[in-house]
Protein backbone atom coordinates (compact mmCIF):
# COMPACT_ATOMS: atom_id res chain seq x y z
CA UNK A 1 0.00 0.00 0.00
CA UNK A 2 1.26 3.42 -1.13
CA UNK A 3 1.95 6.18 1.86
CA UNK A 4 1.11 9.44 0.85
CA UNK A 5 3.97 10.84 2.16
CA UNK A 6 5.72 9.75 -0.53
CA UNK A 7 3.73 11.04 -2.96
CA UNK A 8 4.85 13.90 -5.60
CA UNK A 9 3.06 15.48 -8.46
CA UNK A 10 4.77 16.59 -11.31
CA UNK A 11 3.11 18.76 -14.20
CA UNK A 12 3.80 19.55 -17.84
CA UNK A 13 1.98 21.84 -20.34
CA UNK A 14 0.81 20.05 -23.35
CA UNK A 15 0.98 22.44 -26.85
CA UNK A 16 -2.00 19.98 -28.14
CA UNK A 17 -4.59 18.51 -25.50
CA UNK A 18 -3.85 15.34 -24.73
CA UNK A 19 -0.29 14.81 -26.77
CA UNK A 20 2.76 14.66 -24.96
CA UNK A 21 5.60 17.01 -25.65
CA UNK A 22 9.12 15.86 -26.53
CA UNK A 23 11.27 15.07 -23.58
CA UNK A 24 9.18 17.46 -21.48
CA UNK A 25 11.02 19.26 -18.77
CA UNK A 26 8.83 18.47 -15.62
CA UNK A 27 7.84 20.83 -12.71
CA UNK A 28 7.04 19.23 -9.41
CA UNK A 29 4.69 21.06 -7.80
CA UNK A 30 4.21 21.67 -4.16
CA UNK A 31 0.65 20.43 -2.76
CA UNK A 32 -0.66 19.16 0.79
CA UNK A 33 -2.86 16.49 -0.81
CA UNK A 34 -5.00 15.87 -3.75
CA UNK A 35 -7.95 14.11 -4.78
CA UNK A 36 -7.09 13.36 -8.16
CA UNK A 37 -8.38 9.98 -9.73
CA UNK A 38 -10.01 7.70 -12.29
CA UNK A 39 -13.86 7.25 -11.93
CA UNK A 40 -16.16 5.38 -14.28
CA UNK A 41 -19.55 6.49 -14.69
CA UNK A 42 -22.58 3.44 -14.02
CA UNK A 43 -25.70 3.61 -15.61
CA UNK A 44 -28.57 2.32 -14.33
CA UNK A 45 -32.73 1.43 -15.60
CA UNK A 46 -35.31 2.13 -13.54
CA UNK A 47 -37.62 0.32 -15.60
CA UNK A 48 -40.15 -1.26 -12.81
CA UNK A 49 -40.31 -4.93 -13.23
CA UNK A 50 -43.11 -7.98 -12.18
CA UNK A 51 -39.96 -10.20 -10.65
CA UNK A 52 -38.23 -7.12 -9.07
CA UNK A 53 -34.66 -7.29 -11.10
CA UNK A 54 -32.74 -4.73 -12.39
CA UNK A 55 -33.69 -4.23 -16.41
CA UNK A 56 -30.53 -3.33 -17.31
CA UNK A 57 -26.88 -2.05 -16.09
CA UNK A 58 -23.97 -0.84 -17.65
CA UNK A 59 -20.46 0.66 -17.50
CA UNK A 60 -20.03 4.36 -18.81
CA UNK A 61 -17.53 6.87 -19.90
CA UNK A 62 -14.34 7.03 -17.37
CA UNK A 63 -13.28 10.61 -15.95
CA UNK A 64 -10.29 11.87 -14.92
CA UNK A 65 -10.92 14.52 -11.98
CA UNK A 66 -10.33 15.99 -8.63
CA UNK A 67 -8.95 18.54 -6.71
CA UNK A 68 -5.50 19.43 -5.84
CA UNK A 69 -5.29 21.24 -2.35
CA UNK A 70 -2.06 23.49 -1.93
CA UNK A 71 -0.55 26.46 0.12
CA UNK A 72 0.55 29.33 -2.28
CA UNK A 73 3.83 29.61 -2.84
CA UNK A 74 5.46 32.17 -5.40
CA UNK A 75 5.87 31.15 -9.23
CA UNK A 76 4.89 27.17 -8.66
CA UNK A 77 1.73 27.54 -10.00
CA UNK A 78 1.85 30.47 -12.76
CA UNK A 79 1.14 28.12 -15.21
CA UNK A 80 -1.93 26.48 -13.12
CA UNK A 81 -2.98 29.45 -12.95
CA UNK A 82 -2.98 30.52 -16.25
CA UNK A 83 -4.77 27.70 -17.11
CA UNK A 84 -7.78 28.10 -14.40
CA UNK A 85 -8.18 31.58 -16.22
CA UNK A 86 -7.60 30.87 -19.43
CA UNK A 87 -4.96 33.89 -19.86
CA UNK A 88 -3.07 34.17 -22.93
CA UNK A 89 0.35 35.19 -20.75
CA UNK A 90 1.47 36.76 -18.01
CA UNK A 91 1.93 40.58 -18.80
CA UNK A 92 2.59 44.26 -17.48
CA UNK A 93 4.97 46.10 -14.85
CA UNK A 94 4.75 44.21 -12.07
CA UNK A 95 3.64 40.93 -13.90
CA UNK A 96 0.07 41.14 -13.68
CA UNK A 97 -2.80 37.77 -15.32
CA UNK A 98 -6.08 38.26 -16.80
CA UNK A 99 -9.00 36.63 -17.89
CA UNK A 100 -8.67 35.42 -21.02
CA UNK A 101 -10.41 32.55 -23.72
CA UNK A 102 -7.16 30.31 -24.38
CA UNK A 103 -7.66 26.84 -23.25
CA UNK A 104 -4.56 24.56 -21.29
CA UNK A 105 -4.41 21.70 -21.13
CA UNK A 106 -1.59 19.59 -18.72
CA UNK A 107 -0.07 16.42 -18.21
CA UNK A 108 -0.02 15.60 -14.41
CA UNK A 109 1.98 12.86 -13.12
CA UNK A 110 1.48 11.11 -9.84
CA UNK A 111 4.39 9.19 -8.26
CA UNK A 112 4.22 6.73 -5.18
CA UNK A 113 7.52 6.53 -3.94
CA UNK A 114 6.88 3.08 -2.07
CA UNK A 115 5.82 1.10 -4.97
CA UNK A 116 8.29 -0.65 -7.26
CA UNK A 117 8.37 -0.45 -10.74
CA UNK A 118 6.20 -4.09 -10.77
CA UNK A 119 3.37 -2.00 -8.88
CA UNK A 120 3.13 0.35 -11.79
CA UNK A 121 4.17 3.90 -9.40
CA UNK A 122 3.23 6.12 -12.16
CA UNK A 123 -0.27 7.14 -12.66
CA UNK A 124 -0.25 9.65 -15.87
CA UNK A 125 -3.33 12.15 -16.33
CA UNK A 126 -3.46 13.75 -20.11
CA UNK A 127 -5.34 16.26 -21.31
CA UNK A 128 -5.73 17.97 -17.98
CA UNK A 129 -7.53 21.19 -17.57
CA UNK A 130 -8.28 23.11 -14.41
CA UNK A 131 -12.08 24.69 -13.98
CA UNK A 132 -12.31 26.02 -10.41
CA UNK A 133 -9.73 28.07 -8.42
CA UNK A 134 -10.87 28.99 -4.70
CA UNK A 135 -8.58 30.81 -2.65
CA UNK A 136 -8.65 30.64 0.78
CA UNK A 137 -6.86 34.07 2.50
CA UNK A 138 -6.83 34.85 6.21
CA UNK A 139 -4.90 37.06 8.71
CA UNK A 140 -1.98 34.57 10.37
CA UNK A 141 -2.37 31.89 7.86
CA UNK A 142 -0.66 30.53 5.17
CA UNK A 143 -2.72 31.27 1.59
CA UNK A 144 -4.52 28.14 0.36
CA UNK A 145 -6.22 26.97 -2.29
CA UNK A 146 -7.79 24.33 -4.24
CA UNK A 147 -7.52 23.53 -7.86
CA UNK A 148 -10.45 21.46 -9.29
CA UNK A 149 -9.34 19.26 -12.42
CA UNK A 150 -10.85 17.90 -15.59
CA UNK A 151 -8.85 15.11 -17.67
CA UNK A 152 -8.84 13.44 -20.75
CA UNK A 153 -7.45 9.90 -19.57
CA UNK A 154 -5.03 7.82 -16.77
CA UNK A 155 -2.63 5.44 -17.47
CA UNK A 156 -0.39 3.87 -14.91
CA UNK A 157 3.21 3.18 -15.99
CA UNK A 158 5.99 1.35 -14.24
CA UNK A 159 8.57 4.53 -15.55
CA UNK A 160 7.96 7.42 -17.84
CA UNK A 161 9.43 5.87 -21.03
CA UNK A 162 6.32 6.43 -22.56
CA UNK A 163 6.71 10.20 -22.33
CA UNK A 164 10.49 10.34 -24.01
CA UNK A 165 12.95 11.60 -22.00
CA UNK A 166 11.69 13.85 -19.61
CA UNK A 167 13.78 15.77 -16.76
CA UNK A 168 13.06 16.55 -13.54
CA UNK A 169 13.42 19.96 -11.22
Amino acid sequence: MADGSRHKLYSVAEAVRGSTPSNPALQSMRITGTTLGLAKDSLQSNEIRSDRQIADFRLGANQVGGDVNFELSYGTFDEWFKGVLCSPDWAGTPEEIKGGVDRHSFILIRKFEDLSPSQKPYYIYRGCEFTQLQLTITANAMITGTLTVFGQSQELASDLSALGTPTFP
